[in-house]
C-alpha cells in the first residue's frame, strides 16, 4: 500500500496497525496542509509506482475548486483508491478549517461522487484495513451474489445477516451440483451436511470437505465470490487447510476470502491462507467488508 495523509499521527497509526496485519507498505507519505505537494501529484506518481498496489489517502478538504481534479486523477489511475474523507458533521468541518486549512466541503457531496466514480470510501481505519487487504489481493470488480462455506451453522447465519445488511444475496446451489457435492464429501459428514447457502460441513467436516466445496461452486456463474469461515478448534481442520483450498488458486475463478479468529495459536493456519494470495479477516464482519470492498472497486469510470 502507498499511504498520503493530511495528518502525520494518522499516518503513524495506519503504519502500526498495517504492520500487525502484515499488511506491507510501499510508501508513507503526509502532506499536512498541502504547501508544496498535493494529493494530485502524489497520484500521478504512484500510478506509475511498480511497488503500490493499492494507494490509500486520509483527506481533511480540498481548495477550491480542486475536488474535480482529485476525481479525475483518482479514476481510471488503474489502482484501486481507498479514501477516509474527515470532516463529515458541521462540527469536523470546523476542525478540519482549523488543523489544515481545508475547506471540507458538503460531505454528501463527496461520498455520492465518490461511490459514483469508483472510488472507494472507508468509514473508519477498520474498512481500511479490510478493503486494503482485500484488493491488494484481488484489484477486480465483483456483484452480489456470494457463497458461504462453513462447519458453523450459527456462524454461517451471523454471515448470512451481515451480507445482506450491505446488500448482498446469498444464491441456492443447483440441485445437480448438490448432489454431486454430497458424493464428494467424506463419510463423517456425507449424512449430516447440509449443502445449501451456507453450506455448513459441520463440526465433523475435515481439511478435504472444504475443498470439494470450493472446487465445485467456484466455476458456477451463480456466484461472484466465496467467504470461507474456518474455525481451527475443530478437530478435522488442520494447519495445512489453507494451503489445501488455496492450491487450487492456480485455477481459482472466483476470489475467496476467509474468517479465522486472530489468535496467536491460530497464526499458522492464518498464514497458510494469506501466504497462497487469500486474504483472512479476524471477524466475520471485517470479511463481509472485504467483500464489499471488491464490489464498490471500478477498475475505469470515466468523468
Amino acid at each position: 500500500m502507498a499511504i498520503i495523509s493530511q495528518s502525520g499521527a494518522f499516518l503513524v497509526d495506519l503504519l502500526v496497525k498495517f504492520s500487525n496485519h502484515g499488511i506491507g507498505v510501499s510508501q508513507a507519505i503526509s502532506i499536512g496542509n498541502k504547501a508544496v505537494l498535493r494529493e494530485i501529484d502524489l497520484l500521478n506518481y504512484l500510478k506509475n509506482d511498480p511497488e503500490t498496489k493499492v494507494i490509500v489517502l486520509y483527506i481533511e478538504g480540498f481548495a477550491d475548486n480542486e475536488g474535480r481534479d482529485f476525481v479525475e486523477a483518482a479514476t481510471c489511475i488503474g489502482k484501486p483508491v481507498v479514501v477516509n474523507k474527515s470532516g463529515k458533521s458541521a462540527e469536523g468541518g470546523r476542525a478540519v478549517s482549523s488543523h489544515t486549512a481545508s475547506i471540507a466541503g458538503d460531505y454528501k457531496v463527496f461520498s455520492e461522487i465518490f461511490a459514483q466514480h469508483g472510488i472507494i470510501e472507508a468509514q473508519n481505519e477498520y474498512e481500511i484495513l479490510s478493503y486494503c487487504k482485500v484488493l491488494n489481493a484481488y484489484p477486480r470488480n465483483i456483484q452480489r451474489n456470494i457463497g458461504v462455506i462453513t462447519i458453523s451453522g450459527g456462524h454461517g447465519v451471523a454471515a448470512t445477516d451481515m451480507c445482506a445488511a450491505r446488500g448482498f444475496a446469498l444464491p441456492q446451489i443447483p440441485e445437480a451440483v448438490r448432489q454431486r457435492i454430497y458424493q464428494r464429501l467424506s463419510p463423517s459428514v456425507r449424512d449430516i451436511a447440509t449443502i445449501n447457502n451456507p453450506v455448513d460441513l459441520t463440526a465433523s467436516a475435515i481439511d478435504e470437505d472444504f475443498v470439494v466445496v470450493y472446487d465445485e461452486l467456484t466455476n458456477l456463474p451463480e456466484f461472484d465470490a466465496f467467504l470461507m469461515l474456518v474455525l481451527p478448534y475443530s478437530t478435522g481442520v488442520s494447519i495445512d487447510i489453507g494451503a489445501k483450498v488455496s492450491n487450487p488458486s492456480k485455477k481459482r475463478v472466483r476470489p475467496l476470502v476467509a474468517y479465522i479468529p486472530h489468535l496467536s495459536k491460530y497464526q499458522a493456519f492464518i498464514e497458510g491462507f494469506e501466504l497462497n494470495g487469500v486474504p483472512v479477516s479476524d471477524s466475520i464482519e471485517g470479511a463481509v467488508m472485504m467483500l464489499e470492498g471488491m464490489r464498490r472497486y471500478q477498475q475505469c469510470f470515466r468523468l
